[in-house]
């Protein structure tokens, strides 16, 4: 079950879909850029990776313990459009070098 990611789109109408991590660029591609996606990995009671993907915006946050990371954050809508990053499995380093407990 590791290797399955949890689509969720709101173009404007909900949907929802699980996916095999290997077919994550082709489906991301095929999202249009106004759509805002979440995308959940590992999925698990007190462990996942959660990223979101707004036209002006995205995150990476991370949930270890009972207590959620603020991994990236990014207002570069450039990236989204070309998907640079998703699409050669290159993962962004955090803005500031240091994750953080979100609300605390």
């Amino acid at each position: 079950m590791a290797d399955v990611v949890t689509v969720e789109v709101w173009n404007p109408s909900y949907q929802h879909s699980e996916i095999d991590l290997s077919a994550l660029p082709e489906v991301y591609r095929s999202i249009p850029e106004s759509a805002s996606i979440g995308l959940t990995l590992a999925d698990t009671e007190d462990d996942c990776v959660i990223v979101t993907v707004e036209p002006e915006f995205s995150t990476v946050t991370r949930l270890r313990d009972r207590t959620f990371y603020n991994l990236q954050i990014s207002d570069d809508s450039s990236r989204r459009r070309r998907g640079d990053d998703l699409a050669k499995g290159v993962s962004p380093a955090p803005a500031d070098g240091r994750p953080g407990p979100l609300g605390g």
